[in-house]
């Protein structure tokens, strides 16, 4: 009774930004795909935060001011790196596509090694630039694989295009974790230095590189999703996690301030969200509520209480059916 009328609840909240419209959606900049939550009580949550993003974004000259919660996979706005630009198709084949996929892999893994050579002979201005045209490439990347899978998908190709993307995650947890083991290394030689200069040369460099890592991270993540592999998808949705946990740290310790964190914590909040949305795929309820758990903690007091009340009410759920079996 007790849930059925939260969910009421969250409803009246939403009915009542909906019949402020007039007729006119309020705020389309704001939708967080609660429908696609495959659990009731996450939608609950889902829908009520909507609401509320939505009547703070009417009240904004309907410009959003918070970043969904619990959310589905086509939400927005969210902290991620992840983006979906428009796709332009002429006339083109997969397999050609595909070539040029491995290419543009070939190309970025390239730049990564002379990044981590020019980084050991500590010519930071140089391994700068290297990254930054790697990181423009990295986006140019994931569209052409988009491609790919339009193109499969157009041709009835939906066992091969998911083949695809499972070798596109691959290559990209490569070029992941290759970028983030460089930049853990830079944050240990932030600690090792004395010289300020040098130690915000480090810093900066080292966020540069555990973005370009989480953003690929994303990317790999997203793939394994499309292939079908949901509970790697989590995994990887975590890893990315990860790399926001550390650039949030690293900003605190440059400026000695929780500010200049706060967009890579709610980053890093939406990343284990969505590992949690995939721990759900996989029907694997305990890492799911584990993931939702671990992002409390970047998030804002007013999100931590409903993260708190949905994790009790699910771990009441768990009780009840641990009973009901042993009977």
């Amino acid at each position: 009774m007790r849930r059925a009328l939260y969910f009421l609840f969250s409803l009246a909240i939403y009915a009542t930004v909906a019949s402020n419209s007039h007729g006119v959606e309020q705020c389309p900049a704001v939708d967080c795909d609660c429908s696609s939550i495959p659990n009731g009580q996450w939608a609950e949550v889902c829908l009520q935060h909507q609401a509320l993003m939505k009547s703070e974004c009417v009240a904004n000259a309907n410009t959003p001011k918070d970043y969904c919660l619990i959310h589905g996979p086509a939400a927005k706005p969210l902290p991620l790196a992840i983006e979906f630009s428009e796709l332009v198709l002429d006339d083109v084949d997969a397999e050609v596509l595909k070539g040029d996929v491995k290419n543009r892999f070939d190309v970025i893994d390239t730049a990564v090694q002379i990044g981590a050579a020019l980084l050991a002979r500590h010519d930071y201005g140089a391994a700068w630039k290297v990254l930054k045209s790697a990181e423009a490439k990295i986006e140019a990347l994931f569209e052409q694989q988009r491609k790919v899978e339009a193109v499969m998908v157009a041709s009835g190709k939906d066992k091969k295009m998911r083949e695809s993307w499972r070798g596109f995650s691959k290559e990209a947890l490569k070029v992941a974790r290759q970028l983030d083991e460089m930049g853990k290394s830079l944050i240990a030689d932030i600690g090792l230095s004395k010289d300020k200069k040098k130690k915000k040369m480090l810093a900066v460099l080292s966020q540069r590189m555990l973005r370009i890592a989480g953003r690929k991270y994303e990317h790999s993540a997203y793939a394994l999703a499309r292939g079908g592999r949901h509970k790697q998808a989590a995994k990887i949705w975590e890893a990315a996690a990860d790399a926001s946990v550390r650039i949030a740290s690293v900003r605190i310790a440059l400026s000695g301030s929780g500010n200049s964190a706060k967009y890579a914590e709610y980053q890093a909040a939406a990343r284990l969200q969505r590992a949690s949305y995939h721990w759900l795929l996989s029907e694997d309820e305990d890492a799911s509520n584990k993931s939702l758990k671990e992002s409390q903690k970047y998030v804002g007091r007013r999100d931590q209480k409903s993260l708190a009340k949905l994790l009790e009410n699910t771990q009441q759920d768990a009780e009840i059916k641990a009973i009901s079996r042993s009977q």
